[in-house]
Parts: C-alpha cells; structure tokens; sequence
C-alpha cells in the first residue's frame, strides 16, 4: 500500500479548507425571492386630534443579511384626505432603510391636522413599492406591503361662526356722550373700549345700541359698558382673556351681532357664556329691583335671545326683577344653549336694562354650530 504523502495531504485539507469557508459565506447570502418586506400590522385607527407622530414597522423576513436594505413606499388616500390639511408628511418621507444585521426599522409617516370642521373619517393607505430584490407583502398575504391609517372624526358640530370677543383693543372705560332720553345709536370713541365691531379675523361683528326706558335727573356721565378685559367681577373670562360687559347701563343697552345663515346644516344650535352679576348684596337686599323715578316704574332685566328667519324672537334667558332675575344672578359662568334646527338664518342679541354698577352682565365665548 501507499502512503499519502504529508504534501498531497496538506494540499488537499486546504482544499476542503476553502470549500467549508466558501460554503458558509454562500450560507450568509440571501436568496431574496425567498424572502418578504413588509408593514407588521395591517394599519390603525388615530382621532384627528392625535398630537404625536404616526409611525409604524416594516419587517424583512430574513434570518441575516450582509447590506442594507433599501425600502420604498407612497401614500394615497381613497377619502381625498390632504396633505397640509389633514395631515402633513415628514422629511425624507417614501424612503426607509433596514440596516445590515437587522430585521425592523421604524418609519415615520404622517402627524395629523386638527380642525373643527365635520369631514368624517378620512383614510390614509401606505404601500411598500420596492424593497430592492425581495418581494413584498407577505407569502400568504399579498395585501401585507400595505398599512391603513384611519383618521377618525372628532368634531360633531362644525363652528358656523362665532366669537370670544379677542379682536378689540381694550382702551378705556366707555362714555356715552349722546342724550340719554332718547334712542341712539352707540358709537365707538377713540381711546375707550369698543362698543362696535366689524366682523374680521374670524369673528362676529356687532352693533350697539341705547334704548331709553329710565328718566333721570342728571346726565349719565359714563356707562361700563363695551368690550373688556376687566374681572373685578368674573375673574376670568371662559375664552381669552376678554368678554362683552353691560353694566350701569342707566336705561337699555342692546347689542345685536352679524346675521348668520345656517341654511347649509340640518342641525344647528347656539352656546353663549353668561355671567350675571350676583344677588343678594353684602347689605341681604337684593341687587335687582325695581324703580321708581320721576314716577316711571322700571324693572331691571337681563335678556339674551336670537332673532331667527328674519323676524321672530327665540329667547335664551328673559329674566326681570318681577321674576327670577335675583334668583338666577349666581354670579358664576353658566353656558346657555339654544337649539335652532329647521331655522336658515340666526342673529344674535344681547340686551341688558339696569341702572346702578352693581346691576349686569357679561357675555364670551359665543358659537353657533352645525352638523349634517
């Protein structure tokens, strides 16, 4: 027999050497139709007013890999949702990267847009395009290189129009300079709080007016009315920092706002925030009565109602000193709601009859809504 020579055997263990090593890089290479990219869950439900980015996995199915992996993908959106609307996209947005050695990588793809508008749920549809060499989707679900953002309504009540009263410059407590025994309209002056305001940046215009229901001995001097930022007595306003004061009126001071058409809504209502003046005083007596002078008896009264379809008068509070006004002056913020469905057009008015400083009221935070 034979014998191997320690050379022939030396050059065939290199051989087996390299053949073992060339077999086990070929076992760390992929073959990528074997393999899937693809979303790790199917999609989700997000209320529109979801602060925080939405993100979520795509998955590579391989065990190992020596290089990247570079991912592609498009939204589109079946509801007309729109960008810079209803959602807005990140930088770098269609385009992920799965690292060498790893199986995931988180993508960030849209942060939601909230409004008050009702639009109903809208949805979002993000599908993986590419995954260079490997398929995508998944081997028993084509749809898994897909993933659904559902964007969920949270309005019930569109804001028709409206006003938190933000927009006039305070200045200076009012003075009304006109007669007081007779009817006029209250205009704004120059450097003192605004009585009037023209409808801009959002908000309702509105217009006041005096209505002579006291006589008096003397002139009025000066009447805390207006827009303001004064919480002597309410503390806070319920919307920013300002509200409309009708106080020391000295007669009737009426204050009707912008007519709104509601025509388009097949369910419309009215908030307004008041706040009356509390009752009884410090002394027991109470803060509303009625009075008598130069013989003209006169109750105090606070009103608020809406003037619908052009002529009727629809009233959210009518309280006098011969009812319940005292009763009902808690001296807190109560939100007054008022239905006004099957209606086509609302206009405010906000109307206060009193004489004295500590007798009146306050109105923020006015909203008319809709839904269909």
């Amino acid at each position: 027999m034979k014998k191997i020579k320690p050379l022939t055997l030396v050059i065939v263990s290199f051989f087996f050497m390299a053949s073992c090593e060339t077999d086990d890089i070929e076992s760390k290479k992929l073959d990528s139709s074997l393999f899937w990219v693809s979303f790790v869950e199917p999609g989700i439900s997000s209320s529109e007013n979801t602060s925080v980015a939405i993100t979520s996995k795509v998955s590579l199915s391989a065990t190992t890999q020596e290089t990247d992996v570079a991912v592609k993908y498009t939204v589109s959106s079946p509801d007309d949702a729109v960008e810079g609307v209803d959602y807005t996209l990140p930088e770098g947005f269609g385009s992920a990267v799965i690292p060498a050695g790893e199986h995931f990588v988180d993508v960030e793809l849209a942060t939601l847009i909230n409004d008050d508008i009702i639009e109903g749920d809208k949805t979002l549809i993000f599908t993986i395009e590419s995954a260079e060499n490997f398929n995508v989707g998944l081997p028993d679900n084509q749809e898994g290189n897909s993933y659904t953002l559902t964007i969920k309504e949270d309005d019930f009540f569109t804001l028709i129009a409206g006003t938190s009263f933000e927009e006039p410059l305070v200045e200076g407590e009012y003075i009304d300079t006109q007669n007081n025994d007779v009817d006029h309209d209250m205009v704004n002056n120059a450097s003192q709080d605004k009585v009037d305001f023209t409808s801009t940046g959002g908000e309702m215009g509105f217009d006041a007016t005096y209505i002579f229901t006291r006589q008096f001995n003397t002139p009025r001097a000066s009447n805390a009315i207006g827009v303001v930022n004064d919480v002597s007595d309410v503390v806070a306003y319920t919307d920013g920092s300002q509200g409309y004061k009708l106080t020391d009126v000295e007669g009737t001071a009426k204050v009707v706002f912008d007519n709104v058409d509601i025509t388009r809504f097949t369910s419309v209502s009215i908030d307004v925030d008041l706040f009356i003046k509390p009752s009884p005083l410090s002394s027991g007596t109470d803060t509303y009565e009625e009075t008598d002078q130069n013989g003209t008896i006169t109750a105090d009264r606070v009103r608020l109602y809406v003037i619908v379809d052009g002529g009727v008068e629809l009233d959210i509070v009518n309280e006098d000193s011969y009812g319940n006004l005292n009763a009902i002056a808690s001296g807190v913020w109560e939100t007054k709601t008022l239905d006004l469905t099957n209606y086509t057009n609302v206009q405010l008015v906000f109307e206060v009859d009193t004489n004295v400083p500590s007798e009146g009221a306050y109105i923020d935070n006015v909203k008319i809504k809709g839904s269909n």
